[in-house]
Protein backbone atom coordinates (compact mmCIF):
# COMPACT_ATOMS: atom_id res chain seq x y z
CA UNK A 1 0.00 0.00 0.00
CA UNK A 2 0.93 3.83 -0.54
CA UNK A 3 0.63 6.60 1.43
CA UNK A 4 -1.25 9.84 0.86
CA UNK A 5 -0.77 12.68 3.16
CA UNK A 6 -2.76 16.36 3.13
CA UNK A 7 -0.83 19.06 4.80
CA UNK A 8 -3.89 20.52 6.79
CA UNK A 9 -3.23 24.87 6.29
CA UNK A 10 -4.69 27.05 5.04
CA UNK A 11 -3.45 29.51 1.50
CA UNK A 12 -1.74 31.74 3.94
CA UNK A 13 0.34 29.54 5.98
CA UNK A 14 2.32 28.16 2.95
CA UNK A 15 5.89 29.14 3.37
CA UNK A 16 6.16 31.48 0.64
CA UNK A 17 4.15 33.71 3.03
CA UNK A 18 7.29 33.66 5.53
CA UNK A 19 8.64 36.50 3.43
CA UNK A 20 5.53 39.00 3.48
CA UNK A 21 2.98 38.17 6.70
CA UNK A 22 3.94 37.46 10.23
CA UNK A 23 1.82 34.39 11.72
CA UNK A 24 0.10 36.93 14.34
CA UNK A 25 -1.75 38.25 10.97
CA UNK A 26 -3.25 35.43 10.05
CA UNK A 27 -6.39 35.82 11.71
CA UNK A 28 -7.02 38.88 9.29
CA UNK A 29 -7.01 36.69 6.25
CA UNK A 30 -10.21 35.52 4.50
CA UNK A 31 -9.85 31.79 5.51
CA UNK A 32 -10.85 29.34 2.21
CA UNK A 33 -9.76 26.12 4.47
CA UNK A 34 -13.64 25.06 4.72
CA UNK A 35 -14.46 24.69 1.34
CA UNK A 36 -11.51 23.15 0.43
CA UNK A 37 -11.33 20.50 2.76
CA UNK A 38 -14.55 19.63 1.92
CA UNK A 39 -13.40 19.18 -1.58
CA UNK A 40 -10.82 17.27 -0.66
CA UNK A 41 -12.87 14.77 1.07
CA UNK A 42 -15.08 14.41 -1.69
CA UNK A 43 -12.22 13.96 -3.43
CA UNK A 44 -11.42 10.95 -0.99
CA UNK A 45 -14.58 9.48 -0.68
CA UNK A 46 -14.76 9.22 -4.82
CA UNK A 47 -11.97 6.69 -4.56
CA UNK A 48 -12.59 4.91 -1.11
CA UNK A 49 -8.69 6.68 -0.08
CA UNK A 50 -8.12 7.42 3.87
CA UNK A 51 -5.33 9.53 4.39
CA UNK A 52 -3.36 11.23 6.85
CA UNK A 53 -4.10 14.53 7.56
CA UNK A 54 -0.76 17.02 9.52
CA UNK A 55 -2.61 19.56 11.07
CA UNK A 56 -1.38 22.73 12.78
CA UNK A 57 -2.56 23.55 16.36
CA UNK A 58 -3.34 26.55 15.02
CA UNK A 59 -6.07 25.20 12.69
CA UNK A 60 -7.34 22.87 15.62
CA UNK A 61 -8.48 26.02 17.45
CA UNK A 62 -10.17 28.18 15.50
CA UNK A 63 -11.93 26.09 12.93
CA UNK A 64 -12.39 22.43 15.66
CA UNK A 65 -15.41 21.43 13.58
CA UNK A 66 -13.31 20.54 10.00
CA UNK A 67 -10.76 18.26 11.97
CA UNK A 68 -14.20 16.30 13.66
CA UNK A 69 -15.34 16.08 9.87
CA UNK A 70 -12.01 14.57 8.92
CA UNK A 71 -11.77 12.47 11.79
CA UNK A 72 -15.39 11.33 11.28
CA UNK A 73 -14.97 10.09 7.71
CA UNK A 74 -12.16 7.64 9.02
CA UNK A 75 -8.73 9.69 8.30
CA UNK A 76 -5.92 10.31 10.32
CA UNK A 77 -5.20 13.32 12.21
CA UNK A 78 -1.54 13.82 12.31
CA UNK A 79 0.87 16.99 13.89
CA UNK A 80 2.36 19.73 11.99
CA UNK A 81 3.16 21.65 15.34
CA UNK A 82 0.58 24.85 16.17
CA UNK A 83 2.64 27.41 14.00
CA UNK A 84 4.43 25.16 12.31
CA UNK A 85 7.81 26.72 13.95
CA UNK A 86 10.65 26.35 11.26
CA UNK A 87 13.33 24.95 13.33
CA UNK A 88 16.32 26.88 11.50
CA UNK A 89 14.98 30.14 12.83
CA UNK A 90 14.05 29.44 16.25
CA UNK A 91 15.58 27.89 19.06
CA UNK A 92 15.49 24.12 20.57
CA UNK A 93 12.85 24.73 23.39
CA UNK A 94 11.45 26.87 21.19
CA UNK A 95 10.73 24.02 18.22
CA UNK A 96 9.92 21.95 21.27
CA UNK A 97 7.60 24.01 22.68
CA UNK A 98 5.65 24.27 19.21
CA UNK A 99 5.07 21.02 18.48
CA UNK A 100 4.03 19.94 21.84
CA UNK A 101 1.39 22.63 21.94
CA UNK A 102 0.38 21.59 18.81
CA UNK A 103 0.64 18.04 19.54
CA UNK A 104 -1.84 19.08 23.23
CA UNK A 105 -4.51 20.85 21.22
CA UNK A 106 -5.52 17.99 18.76
CA UNK A 107 -5.26 15.34 21.45
CA UNK A 108 -7.86 17.82 23.83
CA UNK A 109 -9.75 17.39 20.40
CA UNK A 110 -9.53 13.58 19.51
CA UNK A 111 -9.46 12.32 22.96
CA UNK A 112 -6.35 10.00 21.38
CA UNK A 113 -2.86 10.00 20.62
CA UNK A 114 -1.33 11.38 18.04
CA UNK A 115 1.26 9.31 16.42
CA UNK A 116 2.62 11.57 13.56
CA UNK A 117 4.70 14.80 13.20
CA UNK A 118 5.89 16.45 10.25
CA UNK A 119 7.66 19.39 9.57
CA UNK A 120 5.87 21.85 7.13
CA UNK A 121 8.59 24.87 7.01
CA UNK A 122 11.50 23.05 5.44
CA UNK A 123 12.75 19.58 5.14
CA UNK A 124 15.20 18.46 8.43
CA UNK A 125 18.62 18.76 7.18
CA UNK A 126 21.94 16.63 7.70
CA UNK A 127 22.81 18.55 10.91
CA UNK A 128 19.66 18.37 12.04
CA UNK A 129 18.97 14.89 12.83
CA UNK A 130 18.38 15.88 16.39
CA UNK A 131 15.25 17.37 15.55
CA UNK A 132 14.35 13.72 14.70
CA UNK A 133 15.44 12.77 18.42
CA UNK A 134 13.41 15.30 19.88
CA UNK A 135 10.39 14.69 17.83
CA UNK A 136 10.44 10.95 19.16
CA UNK A 137 11.34 12.50 22.68
CA UNK A 138 7.85 14.05 22.70
CA UNK A 139 5.58 10.51 22.25
CA UNK A 140 5.88 10.50 18.40
CA UNK A 141 5.85 6.84 16.95
CA UNK A 142 6.40 8.47 13.05
CA UNK A 143 7.96 10.93 11.54
CA UNK A 144 7.62 12.53 7.89
CA UNK A 145 10.18 15.18 7.75
CA UNK A 146 13.32 14.27 5.67
CA UNK A 147 14.15 13.95 1.92
CA UNK A 148 16.52 11.54 0.24
CA UNK A 149 20.06 13.17 -0.56
CA UNK A 150 20.37 15.09 -3.62
CA UNK A 151 17.72 17.46 -3.69
CA UNK A 152 19.31 21.49 -2.23
CA UNK A 153 20.32 21.38 1.05
CA UNK A 154 17.85 18.61 2.14
CA UNK A 155 20.62 15.94 2.65
CA UNK A 156 19.87 13.87 5.01
CA UNK A 157 19.32 10.15 4.41
CA UNK A 158 21.25 7.68 1.68
CA UNK A 159 17.47 5.78 0.85
CA UNK A 160 13.86 7.14 -0.14
CA UNK A 161 12.02 4.43 1.96
CA UNK A 162 10.80 4.06 5.36
CA UNK A 163 12.87 3.39 7.94
CA UNK A 164 13.35 3.07 11.85
CA UNK A 165 15.31 5.45 13.68
CA UNK A 166 16.89 4.94 16.56
CA UNK A 167 16.76 8.41 18.90
CA UNK A 168 18.63 8.85 22.36
CA UNK A 169 15.79 7.18 24.60
CA UNK A 170 13.19 5.46 21.63
CA UNK A 171 13.15 4.30 18.02
CA UNK A 172 10.57 6.04 15.59
CA UNK A 173 9.52 5.14 11.81
CA UNK A 174 11.15 8.10 9.77
CA UNK A 175 8.70 8.85 6.07
CA UNK A 176 11.23 10.15 3.54
CA UNK A 177 9.22 12.25 0.79
CA UNK A 178 9.17 10.51 -2.63
CA UNK A 179 11.84 11.12 -5.39
CA UNK A 180 12.97 10.03 -8.28
CA UNK A 181 16.68 10.36 -10.17
CA UNK A 182 16.56 13.03 -12.94
CA UNK A 183 20.37 13.36 -14.38
CA UNK A 184 21.94 11.76 -11.37
CA UNK A 185 20.04 14.41 -8.91
CA UNK A 186 17.21 13.35 -6.40
CA UNK A 187 14.40 15.30 -7.34
CA UNK A 188 11.33 15.05 -5.11
CA UNK A 189 7.91 14.62 -7.16
CA UNK A 190 5.73 13.40 -4.39
CA UNK A 191 3.38 16.03 -4.59
CA UNK A 192 2.93 19.67 -3.48
CA UNK A 193 4.75 22.36 -5.62
CA UNK A 194 6.49 19.74 -7.47
CA UNK A 195 3.58 17.65 -8.68
CA UNK A 196 1.81 21.24 -9.78
CA UNK A 197 5.53 22.42 -11.36
CA UNK A 198 6.83 19.32 -13.11
CA UNK A 199 5.72 17.60 -16.31
CA UNK A 200 3.06 15.02 -15.27
CA UNK A 201 4.79 12.86 -17.53
CA UNK A 202 7.68 12.85 -15.34
CA UNK A 203 5.96 12.65 -12.14
CA UNK A 204 3.70 10.33 -12.78
CA UNK A 205 6.53 8.08 -14.51
CA UNK A 206 8.32 7.96 -12.11
CA UNK A 207 5.90 6.66 -9.82
CA UNK A 208 4.90 4.28 -12.34
CA UNK A 209 8.18 3.08 -12.50
CA UNK A 210 8.49 3.17 -8.70
CA UNK A 211 5.42 0.59 -8.15
CA UNK A 212 6.60 -1.63 -10.48
CA UNK A 213 9.94 -2.12 -9.41
CA UNK A 214 9.49 -1.85 -5.61
CA UNK A 215 6.92 -3.33 -2.73
CA UNK A 216 7.77 -0.13 -0.53
CA UNK A 217 5.06 2.74 -0.42
CA UNK A 218 5.44 5.93 -2.02
CA UNK A 219 4.49 9.01 -0.57
CA UNK A 220 2.21 11.28 -2.07
CA UNK A 221 1.39 14.45 -0.60
CA UNK A 222 -1.14 17.67 -1.62
CA UNK A 223 -2.59 21.21 0.53
CA UNK A 224 -6.12 21.54 0.27
CA UNK A 225 -5.50 25.01 -1.06
CA UNK A 226 -4.17 23.23 -4.47
CA UNK A 227 -7.58 21.92 -5.74
CA UNK A 228 -8.79 25.98 -5.40
CA UNK A 229 -8.43 28.37 -8.24
CA UNK A 230 -9.64 31.37 -6.49
CA UNK A 231 -7.23 31.88 -3.25
CA UNK A 232 -6.85 35.58 -3.26
CA UNK A 233 -3.73 37.27 -4.88
CA UNK A 234 -1.02 39.07 -2.60
CA UNK A 235 0.93 41.31 -4.65
CA UNK A 236 4.13 41.44 -2.47
CA UNK A 237 5.38 38.24 -3.72
CA UNK A 238 8.49 38.72 -6.04
CA UNK A 239 8.01 36.45 -9.65
CA UNK A 240 9.52 33.00 -8.13
CA UNK A 241 7.31 33.61 -5.16
CA UNK A 242 4.27 34.08 -7.27
CA UNK A 243 4.79 30.57 -9.23
CA UNK A 244 5.19 28.78 -6.55
CA UNK A 245 1.70 29.97 -4.96
CA UNK A 246 -0.22 30.17 -7.98
CA UNK A 247 0.38 28.50 -11.11
CA UNK A 248 -0.95 25.21 -12.06
CA UNK A 249 -3.68 25.88 -8.90
CA UNK A 250 -6.10 23.40 -8.95
CA UNK A 251 -4.53 20.73 -11.53
CA UNK A 252 -4.12 18.14 -8.90
CA UNK A 253 -8.22 17.94 -9.30
CA UNK A 254 -7.13 15.52 -12.38
CA UNK A 255 -3.83 14.49 -11.24
CA UNK A 256 -4.88 12.92 -7.95
CA UNK A 257 -6.87 10.51 -9.39
CA UNK A 258 -4.34 9.24 -12.04
CA UNK A 259 -2.59 8.19 -8.82
CA UNK A 260 -5.56 7.01 -7.18
CA UNK A 261 -6.66 4.56 -10.09
CA UNK A 262 -3.39 3.24 -10.69
CA UNK A 263 -2.34 1.88 -7.47
CA UNK A 264 -4.07 1.79 -3.69
CA UNK A 265 -3.13 4.18 -1.29
CA UNK A 266 -4.17 4.68 2.81
CA UNK A 267 -2.83 6.45 6.07
CA UNK A 268 0.33 6.30 7.43
CA UNK A 269 -1.84 4.57 10.55
CA UNK A 270 -3.16 1.95 7.99
CA UNK A 271 0.51 1.25 6.95
CA UNK A 272 1.96 0.94 10.29
CA UNK A 273 -1.26 -1.06 11.73
CA UNK A 274 -1.90 1.53 14.39
CA UNK A 275 -4.44 1.24 17.21
CA UNK A 276 -6.38 4.69 18.18
CA UNK A 277 -4.74 5.23 21.88
CA UNK A 278 -6.97 6.93 24.14
CA UNK A 279 -5.45 9.72 26.10
CA UNK A 280 -6.61 9.33 29.58
CA UNK A 281 -8.98 12.44 30.81
CA UNK A 282 -6.13 14.14 33.59
CA UNK A 283 -3.61 14.07 30.58
CA UNK A 284 -5.40 16.41 28.46
CA UNK A 285 -3.75 19.68 29.27
CA UNK A 286 -5.52 23.22 29.69
CA UNK A 287 -5.85 25.75 26.39
CA UNK A 288 -2.85 27.69 26.05
CA UNK A 289 -3.21 31.04 24.20
CA UNK A 290 -2.36 30.76 20.97
CA UNK A 291 -0.55 34.14 20.77
CA UNK A 292 0.79 36.94 22.49
CA UNK A 293 -1.60 39.58 23.59
CA UNK A 294 -0.81 43.13 23.50
CA UNK A 295 -0.01 45.10 26.57
CA UNK A 296 -1.86 47.97 27.80
CA UNK A 297 -0.20 50.01 30.11
CA UNK A 298 -1.90 53.29 30.00
CA UNK A 299 -4.97 52.25 32.34
CA UNK A 300 -7.84 54.43 32.87
CA UNK A 301 -11.50 54.12 35.34
CA UNK A 302 -12.69 55.47 31.76
CA UNK A 303 -11.74 54.60 28.28
CA UNK A 304 -9.58 57.34 26.94
CA UNK A 305 -10.79 58.92 23.29
CA UNK A 306 -8.66 58.43 20.34
CA UNK A 307 -9.22 58.93 16.88
CA UNK A 308 -7.44 56.73 13.71
CA UNK A 309 -7.39 58.75 10.28
CA UNK A 310 -6.70 56.42 7.62
CA UNK A 311 -6.47 57.97 4.40
CA UNK A 312 -8.10 55.71 1.28
CA UNK A 313 -7.13 55.97 -2.20
CA UNK A 314 -8.08 53.08 -4.65
CA UNK A 315 -7.87 50.51 -1.95
CA UNK A 316 -10.84 48.14 -2.49
CA UNK A 317 -8.84 45.09 -2.13
CA UNK A 318 -7.41 45.95 1.12
CA UNK A 319 -10.96 46.72 2.91
CA UNK A 320 -11.08 43.56 4.16
CA UNK A 321 -8.25 42.45 5.53
CA UNK A 322 -8.31 46.12 7.28
CA UNK A 323 -11.70 45.59 8.82
CA UNK A 324 -10.59 42.43 10.48
CA UNK A 325 -7.18 43.98 11.98
CA UNK A 326 -9.22 46.54 13.15
CA UNK A 327 -11.52 44.16 15.12
CA UNK A 328 -8.61 43.01 16.57
CA UNK A 329 -7.15 46.59 17.46
CA UNK A 330 -10.56 47.50 19.08
CA UNK A 331 -10.97 44.63 20.90
CA UNK A 332 -7.28 44.98 22.65
CA UNK A 333 -7.50 48.63 22.99
CA UNK A 334 -10.73 48.49 25.66
CA UNK A 335 -11.03 49.21 28.39
CA UNK A 336 -8.03 51.73 28.39
CA UNK A 337 -9.01 53.51 24.96
CA UNK A 338 -12.21 54.05 23.50
CA UNK A 339 -10.97 54.34 19.63
CA UNK A 340 -13.03 55.76 16.82
CA UNK A 341 -11.86 55.39 12.90
CA UNK A 342 -12.13 58.03 10.46
CA UNK A 343 -12.03 56.83 6.94
CA UNK A 344 -11.01 59.04 4.67
CA UNK A 345 -12.01 58.53 0.88
CA UNK A 346 -9.18 60.40 -1.24
CA UNK A 347 -11.59 60.58 -4.10
CA UNK A 348 -10.79 57.09 -4.84
CA UNK A 349 -11.89 56.30 -8.68
CA UNK A 350 -12.62 52.13 -7.94
CA UNK A 351 -15.04 51.01 -5.31
CA UNK A 352 -13.31 51.92 -2.35
CA UNK A 353 -15.97 54.42 -0.83
CA UNK A 354 -18.41 51.95 -2.00
CA UNK A 355 -16.57 49.26 0.16
CA UNK A 356 -16.11 51.13 3.63
CA UNK A 357 -19.61 52.04 3.44
CA UNK A 358 -20.72 48.25 3.21
CA UNK A 359 -18.09 47.42 5.70
CA UNK A 360 -17.97 49.81 8.57
CA UNK A 361 -21.40 50.64 9.56
CA UNK A 362 -21.48 50.91 13.18
CA UNK A 363 -21.56 54.92 13.12
CA UNK A 364 -20.46 54.81 16.85
CA UNK A 365 -16.98 53.14 15.71
CA UNK A 366 -16.21 54.19 12.23
CA UNK A 367 -16.63 58.17 10.25
CA UNK A 368 -16.22 57.43 6.32
CA UNK A 369 -15.57 61.00 5.05
CA UNK A 370 -15.55 61.10 1.30
CA UNK A 371 -13.03 64.44 -0.37
CA UNK A 372 -14.21 65.86 -3.62
CA UNK A 373 -10.67 66.19 -4.63
CA UNK A 374 -8.01 64.24 -4.52
CA UNK A 375 -5.35 65.93 -1.84
CA UNK A 376 -2.77 63.06 -1.30
CA UNK A 377 -1.69 61.07 1.29
CA UNK A 378 -0.63 63.91 4.10
CA UNK A 379 -4.60 66.15 2.87
CA UNK A 380 -6.20 63.34 3.52
CA UNK A 381 -4.60 62.69 7.15
CA UNK A 382 -4.61 66.48 7.54
CA UNK A 383 -8.49 65.96 6.59
CA UNK A 384 -9.30 63.47 8.89
CA UNK A 385 -7.01 64.79 12.08
CA UNK A 386 -9.39 68.08 11.17
CA UNK A 387 -12.64 66.15 11.35
CA UNK A 388 -11.36 64.38 14.36
CA UNK A 389 -13.26 65.26 17.78
CA UNK A 390 -10.23 64.26 20.32
CA UNK A 391 -6.76 65.62 21.27
CA UNK A 392 -5.19 61.90 20.42
CA UNK A 393 -5.01 61.36 17.21
CA UNK A 394 -3.09 58.46 15.36
CA UNK A 395 -3.22 57.94 11.67
CA UNK A 396 -2.31 54.65 9.95
CA UNK A 397 -2.14 53.10 6.16
CA UNK A 398 -4.59 51.16 4.97
CA UNK A 399 -2.90 48.41 3.82
CA UNK A 400 -1.55 47.88 6.89
CA UNK A 401 2.10 47.89 6.13
CA UNK A 402 2.68 48.49 10.12
CA UNK A 403 0.27 46.51 12.40
CA UNK A 404 -2.31 48.82 13.92
CA UNK A 405 -1.94 46.96 17.09
CA UNK A 406 1.38 48.68 18.02
CA UNK A 407 -0.88 51.87 17.87
CA UNK A 408 -1.79 51.01 21.66
CA UNK A 409 2.37 50.63 22.19
CA UNK A 410 2.78 54.20 20.98
CA UNK A 411 -0.31 56.05 22.29
CA UNK A 412 1.40 56.38 25.80
CA UNK A 413 4.60 57.77 24.61
CA UNK A 414 2.46 60.90 24.15
CA UNK A 415 3.54 62.67 27.37
CA UNK A 416 2.42 66.35 27.80
CA UNK A 417 5.82 67.60 26.44
CA UNK A 418 5.54 65.31 22.89
CA UNK A 419 3.94 66.65 20.01
CA UNK A 420 4.41 63.55 17.91
CA UNK A 421 5.21 59.81 17.92
CA UNK A 422 6.38 58.28 14.53
CA UNK A 423 7.06 54.53 13.40
CA UNK A 424 10.73 53.61 12.90
CA UNK A 425 11.38 50.79 10.95
CA UNK A 426 15.02 51.70 9.99
CA UNK A 427 15.36 52.28 14.07
CA UNK A 428 18.16 50.14 15.34
CA UNK A 429 15.61 48.05 17.01
CA UNK A 430 13.21 47.79 14.33
CA UNK A 431 12.94 45.80 11.17
CA UNK A 432 11.33 45.05 7.73
CA UNK A 433 9.60 42.32 6.02
CA UNK A 434 9.75 41.74 2.44
CA UNK A 435 9.93 45.10 1.28
CA UNK A 436 11.51 45.16 -1.49
CA UNK A 437 14.97 46.38 -2.08
CA UNK A 438 14.63 49.61 -4.11
CA UNK A 439 12.19 50.78 -1.86
CA UNK A 440 14.41 50.80 1.46
CA UNK A 441 17.34 52.42 -0.57
CA UNK A 442 14.93 54.73 -1.12
CA UNK A 443 13.67 55.55 1.65
CA UNK A 444 16.70 55.10 4.14
CA UNK A 445 18.69 57.47 1.57
CA UNK A 446 16.07 60.18 2.15
CA UNK A 447 15.61 59.43 6.25
CA UNK A 448 19.77 60.41 5.67
CA UNK A 449 19.61 63.62 3.85
CA UNK A 450 16.67 64.54 6.20
CA UNK A 451 18.91 64.36 9.68
CA UNK A 452 21.96 66.54 7.76
CA UNK A 453 19.01 69.46 8.26
CA UNK A 454 16.98 68.16 11.29
CA UNK A 455 17.83 68.56 14.90
CA UNK A 456 15.68 65.28 15.52
CA UNK A 457 18.26 62.68 14.51
CA UNK A 458 15.76 60.03 13.51
CA UNK A 459 15.97 56.69 11.64
CA UNK A 460 12.52 56.85 9.32
CA UNK A 461 11.55 60.51 8.52
CA UNK A 462 8.51 59.07 5.62
CA UNK A 463 6.41 56.69 7.75
CA UNK A 464 2.52 57.89 7.84
CA UNK A 465 2.06 55.32 10.87
CA UNK A 466 1.94 57.94 13.93
CA UNK A 467 0.05 59.34 16.88
CA UNK A 468 -0.12 63.52 16.80
CA UNK A 469 -0.97 65.99 19.39
CA UNK A 470 -3.84 67.52 17.50
CA UNK A 471 -3.41 70.84 18.89
CA UNK A 472 -0.48 71.37 18.16
CA UNK A 473 0.01 69.63 14.68
CA UNK A 474 -2.45 71.87 13.60
CA UNK A 475 -0.43 75.14 13.81
CA UNK A 476 1.80 73.48 11.44
CA UNK A 477 0.69 71.54 8.64
CA UNK A 478 1.94 70.93 5.76
CA UNK A 479 1.83 72.83 2.21
CA UNK A 480 2.33 69.53 0.39
CA UNK A 481 -0.46 67.00 0.16
CA UNK A 482 1.32 64.33 -0.96
CA UNK A 483 4.09 61.83 0.09
CA UNK A 484 6.24 65.50 0.88
CA UNK A 485 3.77 66.36 3.33
CA UNK A 486 4.79 63.30 5.57
CA UNK A 487 8.43 65.10 6.07
CA UNK A 488 7.70 68.44 6.27
CA UNK A 489 5.26 68.15 9.16
CA UNK A 490 8.20 66.53 10.87
CA UNK A 491 10.40 69.29 9.28
CA UNK A 492 8.30 72.25 10.60
CA UNK A 493 7.51 70.85 14.23
CA UNK A 494 11.32 70.19 14.10
CA UNK A 495 12.05 74.01 13.63
CA UNK A 496 9.66 74.88 15.87
CA UNK A 497 11.40 73.31 18.77
CA UNK A 498 8.32 70.87 19.43
CA UNK A 499 9.24 67.79 20.19
CA UNK A 500 9.47 64.04 18.45
CA UNK A 501 9.98 60.80 19.45
CA UNK A 502 10.35 57.53 17.42
CA UNK A 503 8.90 54.02 18.29
CA UNK A 504 10.54 51.18 16.73
CA UNK A 505 8.55 48.81 14.74
CA UNK A 506 8.16 46.85 11.61
CA UNK A 507 7.45 47.69 8.28
CA UNK A 508 5.74 44.96 5.76
CA UNK A 509 4.84 44.83 2.06
CA UNK A 510 2.38 45.58 0.97
CA UNK A 511 -0.07 42.29 0.79
CA UNK A 512 -3.14 43.15 -0.97
CA UNK A 513 -3.50 46.46 -3.88
CA UNK A 514 -0.76 48.24 -5.35
CA UNK A 515 1.79 51.02 -4.06
CA UNK A 516 0.31 54.54 -5.36
CA UNK A 517 3.78 55.94 -5.55
CA UNK A 518 5.89 56.90 -8.72
CA UNK A 519 9.24 56.40 -7.58
CA UNK A 520 10.90 58.91 -9.96
CA UNK A 521 8.29 61.93 -9.18
CA UNK A 522 8.81 61.03 -5.42
CA UNK A 523 12.47 61.73 -5.75
CA UNK A 524 12.00 64.96 -7.84
CA UNK A 525 9.65 66.12 -5.36
CA UNK A 526 11.58 65.48 -2.16
CA UNK A 527 14.50 66.92 -3.69
CA UNK A 528 12.82 69.79 -3.97
CA UNK A 529 11.34 70.06 -0.57
CA UNK A 530 14.94 69.99 0.49
CA UNK A 531 15.58 73.12 -0.84
CA UNK A 532 12.36 74.47 0.65
CA UNK A 533 13.44 72.92 3.72
CA UNK A 534 16.30 75.78 3.79
CA UNK A 535 14.29 78.79 3.69
CA UNK A 536 11.47 77.29 6.34
CA UNK A 537 14.66 76.96 8.63
CA UNK A 538 15.52 80.12 8.06
CA UNK A 539 12.28 81.19 8.73
CA UNK A 540 11.74 79.53 11.93
CA UNK A 541 14.92 80.71 13.48
CA UNK A 542 13.69 84.31 12.41
CA UNK A 543 10.53 83.25 14.33
CA UNK A 544 12.23 81.76 17.43
CA UNK A 545 14.50 85.49 17.72
CA UNK A 546 11.38 87.82 17.17
CA UNK A 547 9.69 85.50 20.14
CA UNK A 548 13.01 85.72 22.62
CA UNK A 549 12.99 89.79 21.72
CA UNK A 550 9.40 89.86 22.48
CA UNK A 551 10.04 87.99 26.09
CA UNK A 552 12.79 90.14 26.81
CA UNK A 553 10.78 93.18 26.52
CA UNK A 554 13.06 94.68 23.36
Amino acid sequence: MNIITVQLQDYFQHKVFETVVDKRQWSRFESRIRRNVDETLLLLDKYDVKATFFSLGWIVERFPEILEEIEKEGHEIACAGFWGADYTAVTQSKFREDIRHGKEALERLTGHKIDGYRSIRRSFSHNDLWMIDLVAEEGFTYDSSVMNKGYCRCKVVNTMYPFVRQARRVSIHEFPHSSAELFGINIPMGGGNFLRQLPTSFTFGAFMQWIRRTDQPFMLYFHPWELDHNIPEVSAFNTLSRIRQYRNLGRLKELLPLYFEAAPFGSVREFLHLKCRNVPFTERRNECRTQESTVITHEREDPLPVSVVIPCFNEEATVGFLAKALKEVIAAAFPAYRLHFIFVDDKSSDDTGKLLHETFTDLSWYTILSLPENRGVSGAIHAGIDAAETEIVCSMDADCSYDPLELLKMIPMLDEKTSLITASPYHRDGGVLGVPGWRLFLSRGLSGIYRLFLSHKLATYTSCFRVYRRSVVQKYKPHNGDFRGIVELIARLDMAGEAIKEYPTILQSRIFGFSKMKTMKTIRDHIRLLFKMRKYKKNAKLTRDSKKNEDAGI
